[in-house]
């Protein structure tokens, strides 16, 4: 069972015992490009980057050995809407692992030495999404989705507003955002005394930043398309749907399950299996802390993309058809997936941080018996209110 406790700075601690041997450490703070100014976009994750090399009482290599000598785990992630830090060890090491991660959070220095060098490596990671199709396609879709909306914003920046993000404006992002009421620590294991031995080490204080309310973005179908030399073509086609939160995200994650699982789901049979019309197809659903979208996803020729269309938009108006047997069907999937994909602590950890950050950890807990309470009328409604002909796309194409 969960068990939650804010401390007297104001920081946000849950707990989830689970016997096993391992525990892991998730840090997840509500910052990400969705709220950065434009002048400094990718600072956030630049800010996750830089929290890896050195801290005032550690050096970059130092960090990375206390965990990585006993067998242990440290990395980090940066969404639109937030970031996280974890760290993973065997159980009888969790006293270590507080310490590393703690020092990392609020003592970091961003060494002069490493800052720039650090700027090379983040821009070469955004040419590197830039070269590779499969992954600029997502960018592209948010552009067409999204457009002056804050979720248009890249993760990584661009190459204008990392080379001129100056040491001092880290800093003050990292001031700003990095305090107790804009985090969340959630701790997966059977450890002894967590809530004191995370007071003892996690002393910080700070103000709560004022974050600008995320509105939902309206369809209004729009398109991008890039041509490459290259030998298949990408395409993402899709809509803005809502935050994790609302009501509507239940019946869009059975929709999920029964057009986009695995290799069994209505798209996939339909377009791979049946037609073999792309080898990479398949239905990705973001319902995050303060926005979301769904999308297909198509890896082809561009002689097929109308037939593909074509085919998904079919199997959007078959939804209208849905039986009971494949609500189960789709409900017994998510069940499945949700108990399998939590198994690890990391994983839970993660997650848990997640629905905290969006509204309270113990939803966790509740996710599987709301899906089990959707009804079939429920999913075709939601499925007539957001696939409209309004839809918005993203095409790398081939040029022959």
């Amino acid at each position: 069972m969960i068990q939650k406790k804010v401390l007297s700075n104001g920081l946000t601690v849950v707990y989830q015992k689970q016997d096993m041997k391992s525990v892991t450490i998730n840090v997840s703070v509500k910052a990400g490009c969705l709220y950065e100014p434009d002048e400094i976009m990718g600072v956030s994750h630049f800010l996750e980057h830089m929290l890896f090399n050195g801290t005032t009482n550690r050096t970059q290599l130092q960090i990375l050995s206390e965990v990585e000598n006993l067998g242990g785990e440290l990395n980090a992630a940066t969404a639109s809407d937030r970031t996280y830090y974890y760290v993973k060890m065997v159980k009888k090491h969790f006293d270590i692992a507080l310490d590393v991660i703690s020092d990392m959070i609020q003592n970091s220095n961003f060494p002069n030495e490493l800052y720039e060098r650090e700027k090379g490596i983040v821009l070469d990671e955004i040419n590197m999404v830039h070269d590779t199709p499969r992954h600029q396609q997502w960018i592209l879709f948010h552009d067409a989705l999204f457009k002056d909306h804050p979720a248009s914003k890249r993760v990584l920046g661009t190459e204008e507003t990392i080379t001129n993000l100056t040491r001092e404006q880290l800093f003050d992002y990292y001031r700003k955002m990095y305090v107790p009421e804009n985090m969340v620590i959630t701790i997966v294991g059977n450890v002894e005394n967590v809530f004191e031995k995370v007071e003892e080490k996690f002393v910080f204080t700070g103000k709560k930043p004022s974050l600008s309310k995320i509105p939902l973005q309206e369809n209004e179908g729009s398109n991008i398309i890039e041509t490459r030399e290259i030998q298949q073509s990408y395409m993402i086609l899709g809509y803005s749907v809502p935050k994790r939160t609302h009501e509507d995200s239940y019946p869009l994650d059975i929709i999920k399950a029964v057009l986009g699982r695995g290799q069994s789901g209505w798209i996939f049979d339909e377009v791979r299996n049946k037609r073999g019309l792309a080898y990479d197809v398949g239905a990705y659903l973001d319902t995050s802390v303060d926005y979301g979208f769904f999308g297909v996803y198509i890896n082809c020729h561009k002689k097929n993309f109308e037939k593909v269309k074509k085919l998904i938009f079919e199997q959007f108006e078959r939804l209208q058809g849905l039986t009971e047997k494949e609500l189960i069907d789709a409900k017994n999937y998510i069940e499945g997936d949700f108990i399998l994909e939590h198994e690890d602590t990391e994983d839970e950890a993660q997650e848990i941080s997640f629905w905290e950050l969006c509204n309270e950890a113990e939803d966790f807990d509740k996710y599987v018996k709301r899906i089990k309470s959707v009804k079939l009328e429920e999913v075709k409604e939601i499925a007539k209110k957001y696939f409209t002909e309004n839809y918005s796309e993203a095409i790398i194409q081939q040029k022959n």
